[in-house]
């Protein structure tokens, strides 16, 4: 068998019992509207704005598709009408992003690019940055990798919510959109034991869906800057089946969730994510590891994830 199986292996082995390798903070935000086109765009400004006060992240340049873009915060509090969806070459909006503690450089671009009955925009992962930007143009690179539609309204809904998960080292930001069911989500990590070659290892995942790997709107990605040019891309996420409480001795079989590279050169284990396991499929989203009737709540399952939690309840 070759070396990547027992790499695997050795992961399983290693978490059969679950813990936490960072400390997490929970924050559940929420976002009401006159309609539910006003309601997705107070949340997303909600949750940005969360990110740059609480979560290691700067906003480094913005436009609110009205009159003001450039450096900084440009977009004002709770105010829907800076929210503005257009094609390039018309005013619209976007924010663009850093968090250096996933590691140096690393950025986030959202551009609004069309907001009416569906809300949609594009999200766009770098390590070698983005320049320029206006009222009518986005910023642009040299190296990125952009997710069409990540943005979509999904529901009627006026009232919607947000679990942002944060790792106190700032490296690990993790976000579920809500209520009562999962509209969409977002990963943006620092992998653990990553390969050496990789200079500047991040990983970045975005979807509307929250079931099964199959149904992930867009793929997961993994990009260094090392491989000018070269996607290391739709990583393998390796998921676990089982379905039954007799697994393991008794106890629920969870199972780390791997990175996994098929990109020519580099194939084979990328890395893992830290506090972030597979669960078996009779889990619930809301339930929590060490178990029923336990405080503690070191873990929660949200979908078909077992998330690292803060000890609080989950409240979707």
């Amino acid at each position: 068998m070759d070396a990547f199986f027992w790499e695997v292996m050795a992961l399983t082995r290693r978490f059969m019992e679950i813990t936490n390798s960072k400390v997490w903070t929970k924050t559940r935000l929420t976002a009401t509207g006159t309609n539910a086109q006003n309601a997705h765009r107070i949340l997303f400004e909600r949750i940005y704005k969360h990110l740059a006060a609480n979560c290691g992240w700067t906003v480094v340049s913005s436009s609110n598709g009205v009159d003001a873009a450039g450096a900084g915060d440009n977009i004002g509090v709770d105010n829907p009408a800076h929210i503005v969806g257009g094609a390039a070459g018309t005013n619209h909006s976007w924010v663009l992003l850093q968090n250096d503690h996933v590691t140096t450089g690393f950025q986030v671009l959202f551009d609004f690019f069309m907001l009416g009955a569906t809300e949609r925009a594009t999200c766009a992962f770098s390590v070698v940055g983005f320049t320029g930007g206006s009222l009518q143009y986005k910023p642009t690179s040299t190296f990125s990798y952009e997710v069409n539609t990540w943005w979509k309204a999904t529901s009627a809904l006026t009232t919607l919510s947000a679990n942002v998960f944060n790792s106190s080292d700032f490296e690990c930001t993790r976000w579920f959109i809500g209520p009562t069911t999962v509209q969409g989500y977002a990963i943006f990590d620092r992998p653990m034991a990553a390969q050496a070659w990789f200079t500047k290892p991040h990983v970045a995942i975005v979807s509307r869906k929250l079931a099964t790997i199959a149904d992930y709107d867009n793929p997961s990605c993994v990009v260094d800057s090392e491989y000018v040019g070269i996607l290391i891309g739709s990583p393998y996420l390796f998921s676990s089946t089982a379905g039954a409480s007799g697994d393991n001795g008794g106890n629920w079989s969870v199972y780390p969730m791997l990175c996994y590279s098929s990109t020519s050169l580099v194939v084979g284990l990328f890395g893992y994510l830290a506090d972030l396991w597979w669960a078996p499929t009779p889990l619930l989203t809301g339930d929590t590891f060490p178990g029923p009737g336990n405080d503690i709540k070191t873990q929660v399952v949200i979908g078909n994830m077992v998330l690292g939690n803060d000890g609080t309840a989950l409240v979707l």
